[in-house]
């Protein structure tokens, strides 16, 4: 197994999409915060936080945590690359070739799904430090930064990672599923789409009930456990048990259920 996830991440950082996807981090990490800068440099934001407005001024803090979100920038972009690439097995018969050489099939669909998580996480995690390096230079850190918030922001880097093992399970399922990458990329921008949609709802509706509505505490659920959408991640300050709870359940048992469904289906794909 531990050969056969080596042989898949040389193939993917070999690729020429993986270097495309590189640049466009790269781009998206510095160009961002100079976009903010620009834009708000025009707004006169000290005109604005004079006006009692403050809370108009972006952070290097948010913008740390808006880079993770899959329904913005590179959390579309990088899964379009990666899908790609993972279906150029089926295309190029490098699939075929694993189990010629003695591979089981739950062996390649696992080493998939691992490499996959491995770049998503490596892309996203390098493009957030990236961000938030760059943002320091234009904007404060935005809350004062000491071990309880370095404590948080470790614990909200992982819970944010786990989001796209989640993603990773998912586009490792559309590609075997399709066995095409335009399909497959399709399909991961539907149940993009769908959650963001249904997330922006949520949020809207549950800012309008109040606690004593019946629908409110069903709303706030479907809000908060939208991980498309999350509102938890990176929110406040610290976490309650809860909060950690509203992560955990639909990445862990999403991404579980996603893996097995995936085997079970390549166990029975015909690859002629």
């Amino acid at each position: 197994m531990r050969s056969l996830i080596k042989i898949d991440l040389v193939r993917i950082f070999k690729d020429k999409l993986f270097l495309i996807a590189t640049i466009i981090t790269g781009a998206f990490s510095v160009f961002t915060p100079l976009l903010y800068k620009l834009l708000f440099s025009l707004l006169d934001t000290d005109g604005i936080e004079g006006a009692g407005s403050s809370m108009f001024t972006p952070s290097a803090r948010d913008m740390f945590f808006t880079s993770f979100t899959p329904g913005n920038n590179l959390g579309l972009i990088v899964p379009i690359f990666v899908t790609i690439i993972l279906c150029k097995d089926f295309s190029w018969g490098t699939v075929r070739n694993k189990l010629i050489s003695g591979k089981r099939r739950w062996e390649v669909f696992l080493s998939t799904f691992i490499s996959c998580s491995v770049t998503m996480c490596a892309f996203m995690l390098t493009h957030a430090l990236l961000s938030l390096a760059v943002s320091l230079i234009f904007f404060d850190y935005g809350v004062a930064f000491n071990l309880a918030e370095l404590g948080y922001m470790l614990l909200s880097t992982l819970l944010e990672l786990l989001v796209y093992v989640l993603i990773s399970a998912l586009i490792s399922f559309f590609s075997v599923l399709t066995r095409k990458a335009g399909v497959a990329v399709v399909l991961y921008f539907a149940m993009n789409f769908f959650f963001s949609i249904v997330g922006s709802i949520t949020m809207i509706v549950s800012s309008l009930l109040s606690e004593a509505d019946a629908a409110y505490a069903i709303v706030t659920f479907l809000d908060r456990a939208n991980i498309f959408t999350s509102s938890v991640i990176g929110g406040g300050v610290s976490y309650s048990l809860s909060d950690i709870l509203y992560v955990l359940v639909p990445t862990l048992v999403g991404s579980a259920l996603l893996v097995l469904l995936g085997i079970k289906l390549f166990s029975k794909k015909d690859l002629k």
